[in-house]
């Protein structure tokens, strides 16, 4: 949204104008099939048990068996084994143990303010320039983002994700500038400008 004011200072050369913009931009996206990398590891890892039966070498040994594994003990639980051998597609208990979805919710939010003012600040020169024409002005701005992330899975299965960009993260950013700008014609045809902008 965009509200622009337009005046003039008396019977001046010199006008002003003003805006405020406020906008927001949300962004939802989600990845499925994203594999996970703890728990897709564990369940390619299949030996058999005291039966002959097929399971996952963490559930027969324990996290012992990986004694580099430093993450959540908790992505080991209920481990099922993936069978990579032959064209079946994977059971539902297999897929869950390897693959998962990653949700983003992006919110962007930008408020801004601006005022400006310009106008003639003497005639001029004697070899036809014009006159020589100032403007000045103040602005403001305030930009923030938000991702939460998705709540509907724990922490500690979101983050073994084998790629990610669902994690909670956020910032704002606020900015006050004053600017100048002067215009000098020296003739007709020569004009010397400058401008200035601090925050």
């Amino acid at each position: 949204h965009v509200v622009v004011v337009i005046g003039s200072f008396g019977e001046s050369s010199w006008t002003w104008d003003t805006y405020y913009q406020t906008g927001e931009s949300d962004t939802i996206q989600t990845v499925h099939d994203s594999r996970y990398f703890d728990r897709f590891n564990f369940g390619m890892d299949v030996v058999a048990d005291g039966n002959g039966n097929p399971v996952c070498r963490v559930t027969r040994d324990g996290l012992a068996a990986y004694p580099w594994f430093a993450s959540d003990p908790r992505l080991a639980d209920g481990c099922q084994p993936i069978n990579i051998f032959g064209t079946a597609p994977l059971s539902p208990e297999a897929y869950a143990q390897a693959y998962g979805r990653i949700w983003e919710n992006t919110i962007v939010d930008q408020d801004m303010v601006e005022f400006v003012a310009s106008g003639d600040i003497f005639e001029g020169f004697a070899f036809g320039g014009g006159p020589v024409r100032a403007a000045a002005g103040v602005s403001w701005r305030d930009e923030s983002i938000d991702n939460p992330a998705d709540e509907l899975q724990p922490e500690y299965i979101r983050q073994d994700y084998q790629s990610q960009f669902g994690e909670s993260f956020g910032g704002s950013v606020e900015v006050a500038e004053v600017f100048g700008e002067l215009d000098i014609p020296v003739t007709a045809k020569l004009t010397f400008q400058t401008a200035a902008r601090t925050s």
